[in-house]
């Protein structure tokens, strides 16, 4: 979900939708953004009974205060967001930063898998973020592994 705060507040999901969910705790958190920010995360349910999301983590960091950042690798856009999230965000309970770890490929997969975590995204340190108006980029620099039973169907006969 791409946050953009300029005047108002706006969440439009990865196929470039604007979600229409009035989701308050969650946009009266953000709402304290400073105008000209976008940044990029992900909309959660604390339960899967319910049908609107009460949670978002926060990855990545696009522009801030009108400044173009995606651009920057990875490593400066963190620094930048965690300024952001500090000064506006920190204190919420609704609102969160991804984990950042730096520690073995293998070792990581291994503690995400264990815990509730559906998966890990690994990032290179010296990625930038590509953006496209027209359609959802992929980065070779980044690569999502997921949980197997996520995505394993199956069927009845």
């Amino acid at each position: 979900c791409l946050i953009i705060k300029d005047g108002k507040l706006e969440l439009w999901n990865r196929h470039m939708r604007l979600i229409q969910a009035s989701l308050p705790s969650l946009r009266d958190c953000l709402n304290g953004l400073p105008d000209k920010t976008i940044l990029d995360g992900e909309l959660l349910f604390s339960r899967r009974a319910k049908r609107t999301p009460d949670h978002i983590v926060i990855w990545d960091a696009l522009i801030i205060k009108d400044e173009k950042i995606h651009p920057y690798i990875l490593a400066q856009r963190r620094a930048a967001l965690v300024s952001i999230y500090k000064d506006y965000i920190a204190g919420s309970d609704d609102i969160t930063l991804t984990k950042w770890v730096e520690i073995g490929k293998k070792k990581l997969y291994y503690q995400s898998i264990e815990g509730l975590d559906e998966g890990i995204v690994l990032k290179k340190l010296t990625s930038i973020y590509p953006i496209s108006f027209t359609s959802c980029q992929t980065n070779p620099y980044w690569l999502k592994v997921k949980r197997v039973e996520h995505h394993v169907k199956t069927g009845e006969k």
